[in-house]
């Protein structure tokens, strides 16, 4: 009997070692599994990242299409600009010419046509006003707007850049 007793003593303990270690095992798969939701959430993460980078990424060469686009048109704008100064300028020098001609004119002897030429040359110097008037504005309104450009395009190269 005290074989049988040893026996079934070192059988109980065995049995007691088997639960222990099944114990352990259990709590390291649990750990493991853990360990696994970790990287699998990591995983999503560098997903949502990924795709966050490449949105970024679409958008930057977006706007650097946009700021060509605009930077070409503005050469298209200081050209045209450059034009219509050159055009303010002919106008200039043309109503000069007209007033020195008018000054030479008006000792003409017939007074009705002396006050007809009087009447076509105000008519005349009133519509170079007005012309000259109009590319001034345009002038302006296209030197307000390549400043503003100029703004954006600095701006803009602060945002990529990250400089506040």
């Amino acid at each position: 009997r005290t074989r049988a007793e040893e026996r079934a003593s070192a059988l109980e303990a065995e049995a007691q070692r088997c639960r222990e270690e099944a114990e352990r095992s259990k709590v390291e798969a649990l750990q493991r599994e853990a360990e696994l939701e970790g990287l699998r959430l990591q995983i999503e993460d560098f997903g949502k990242c990924d795709e966050e980078c490449d949105n970024l990424r679409s958008q930057s060469q977006e706007l650097l299409k946009s700021l060509h686009h605009f930077k070409e048109e503005n050469e298209l704008l200081v050209v045209e600009n450059r034009s219509l100064r050159e055009s303010v300028s002919l106008f200039e020098g043309g109503y000069e010419s007209l007033a020195d001609r008018n000054a030479q004119l008006n000792g003409h002897v017939n007074q009705k046509q002396k006050i007809r030429y009087t009447m076509k040359m105000k008519e005349e110097a009133s519509a170079l006003r007005n012309e000259l008037l109009k590319a001034r504005h345009r002038i302006a309104w296209l030197e307000e707007r390549r400043r503003c450009e100029g703004l954006m395009d600095t701006e803009f190269f602060q945002i990529i850049s990250g400089v506040p």
